[in-house]
């Protein structure tokens, strides 16, 4: 297929797919409820005599009800199930939920689909041969050892405003696997996983953490994260695709896939294939519109097959993407994208918000925000995507709402300054920003992990912050110490680090997203590497307002002596230290302002200032200059 003939084909896929959803017919003669009331009146053989009867389906259960399935129920005849949010069809790790049979519709409005498990058969959750609709649905923890964790689909799917969390596929699609027609709108895709589970004799590495497509898909206004795709233990073969494996014909619009991983193991980040395409992996036809694809541990998109030429207006932190996926992407350096976690930001699903100063902001095609008819003017949440006046939009799932200017965003650096004898960083002060090469981030179980690799090849440092065993880390004071029961620090870097750590550090702000990302971190601390007596004292910000700590200010010995009326750091000879006089003196440790500029600040006279120096400095300020 060209490119101009992709491109055409699925614009009118699109519009069909606009067209359905609107118009479908939703009318059914019969009203059955399952339940009377009481969540023991809500169970499986009253569901069984509802779907007999089909039509529209109520749930009456006096709250939130799990119902256990036993067997799959097959669906024959038109089915429309509205459970209101408050209800779970739970095949209990041990069956299919549901199998739709060809010609026959089911609607799932406000049902959780948790807990199926298909084994050889495709659809953990449901198989879909006729036509599924999910509006606000959920699907949770559902598993195969074949195609779809969640959903199989052979037939017509929409899936809008749905949330598919922790489903699991063997060899395609851990979330969905798609052979026909699927289109999916305003959807989130969290932690979803393909490979783990293989047919014996076909072991394949996983394809598509979240979707594969192998037929006709429409996503779009939809955010796809911390999917895994599995590569295969016994071949050696990597997985792929872990947001998205499309073979098939692919149309994406305002999307946002970021933060999924292709993995040798189980384990989110062990044995990363860095080579693989963990974003997005195209060997059919693609058309790609207003998107990020970002944070990946691989390329972030790759193509064997035609990528549309209209396809414009996207946005990648990965070089990469741009020889693989076409001139559309845009790269960018992952600081200037400032892409949240995944959090609760209003709308019925969660999502991945742009940060103030994202370059993604204003950065979108406005006629694809328009007149794409599965974007339709709104954001993953429903608001819309344009104010009034403002003809811009945003890259990604989501939209901004900053007024005028967009606020001074929050900072990220790690300043450290460490006593003389310090193993790490000796009697020196660094600090590292954004500016200065990439940070990453990660929180799992109590565990935050910063790194940061510098712009100048060799530069890097790694920073762990552990709560004690059983504890979340939150807000407060640590004390670490050499034992099992305390929190845990390690600061290393640039060809040096600690075999165990002694200290403290205080935690000023933490916040966690849903998908691991750190949102907010701004932590303070002192460590003494191998228990040495010299401590390094440091301070890590992460996206915070947050200043550093004050240098601490350790005993200080009876100074030498110096003249009337001046002491370490009085550049102006007035008998007092200024907080101008510490900014000059730190300019000239830090090679910016020559030494001239204040020679009181070099004590000891060998024409450099000092860790040391400063501190003195700092001193005098605080207690005032000694005669």
């Amino acid at each position: 297929m060209t490119s101009q003939n992709a491109s055409r084909w699925l614009a009118c896929r699109s519009m069909l797919a606009a067209l359905i959803f609107c118009v479908w017919p939703v009318a059914f003669a019969a009203a059955p409820i399952v339940g009377t009331g009481s969540t023991t009146s809500c169970d499986e053989a009253a569901l069984d005599r509802a779907l007999a009867e089909g039509g529209n389906v109520t749930f009456d259960c006096g709250g939130a009800a799990v119902i256990a399935i036993t067997s799959v129920k097959s669906i024959a005849i038109d089915t429309s199930l509205h459970g209101g949010g408050a209800v779970t069809l739970s095949g209990g790790n041990t069956v299919q939920v549901f199998r739709v049979e060809f010609g026959a519709r089911l609607e799932l409005d406000g049902v959780r689909i948790a807990d199926g498990y298909a084994d050889l058969d495709a659809g953990g959750g449901i198989r879909n041969l006729g036509t599924l609709i999910a509006h606000q649905a959920t699907f949770a923890n559902n598993a195969t050892r074949s195609f779809g964790g969640a959903i199989a689909n052979e037939g017509e799917c929409f899936v809008t405003d749905s949330l598919l969390v922790g489903n699991t596929g063997g060899s395609g699609g851990g979330a969905i696997a798609n052979f026909r027609a699927l289109t999916v709108q305003r959807t989130t895709f969290l932690g979803n996983t393909s490979g783990l589970f293989v047919v014996p004799g076909q072991e394949e590495p996983g394809s598509g953490g979240a979707v594969a497509n192998y037929g006709v898909l429409t996503l779009s206004n939809s955010t796809l994260t911390a999917n895994i795709a599995v590569a295969n233990s016994r071949t050696g073969l990597s997985g792929t695709g872990a947001g998205l494996y499309s073979p098939g014909d692919a149309e994406l619009s305002n999307c946002t896939i970021a933060r999924n991983r292709v993995i040798r193991r189980l384990g989110f980040g062990d044995g990363g294939e860095p080579g693989a395409c963990a974003g997005v992996d195209n060997g059919g036809a693609l058309r790609i519109r207003n998107s990020i694809i970002a944070d990946t541990n691989g390329s972030g998109c790759c193509s064997s097959g035609v990528v549309a030429g209209d396809s414009s207006n996207n946005i990648a932190d990965d070089k990469g993407t741009l020889t693989f996926c076409g001139p559309s992407f845009t790269a960018v350096r992952p600081e200037a994208l400032r892409l949240s976690g995944l959090e609760d930001n209003g709308g019925p699903t969660p999502t991945k918000a742009l940060r103030p100063g994202s370059a993604a902001i204003a950065g979108g095609d406005a006629g694809t925000c328009v007149h794409d008819a599965t974007v339709d003017g709104v954001d993953q949440r429903g608001v819309a995507r344009f104010a009034p006046g403002d003809f811009t939009c945003d890259v990604g799932a989501f939209e901004t709402s900053y007024a005028g200017s967009p606020p001074v965003p929050p900072a990220t650096f790690l300043s450290l300054h460490g006593e003389p004898g310090d193993y790490i960083v000796g009697d020196q002060l660094i600090m590292v920003a954004p500016a200065d090469g990439r940070f990453s981030s990660e929180y799992t179980r109590g565990i935050v992990h910063v790194s940061y690799f510098g712009n100048v090849p060799g530069s890097f440092w790694d920073v762990f912050f552990v709560a004690p065993a059983g504890r979340d880390l939150t807000t407060g004071d640590y004390t670490v110490a050499a034992n099992s029961e305390s929190a845990l620090l390690n600061v290393g870097g640039d060809g040096r680090g600690c075999g165990y750590a002694t200290g403290r550090f205080t935690l000023r702000e933490a916040t966690y997203a849903l998908d691991g990302a750190v949102e907010t971190f701004a932590v303070d601390f002192e460590q003494h590497c191998e228990d040495s007596p010299a401590a390094l004292f440091g301070s890590l910000r992460i996206n915070s307002d947050l200043p550093p700590s004050s240098p601490h200010i350790p005993p200080t010995p009876t100074p030498t002596p110096i003249s009337i009326g001046m002491c370490v750091g009085d550049c102006a000879a007035d008998g007092r230290v200024s907080i101008g006089d510490l900014i000059r003196g730190i300019a000239i440790a830090l090679g910016e302002t020559s030494l001239s500029e204040c020679l009181s600040f070099d004590e000891n006279h060998d024409g450099e200032v000092t860790i040391a120096e400063l501190l003195r400095g700092v001193a005098g300020a605080l207690n005032g200059c000694r005669s």
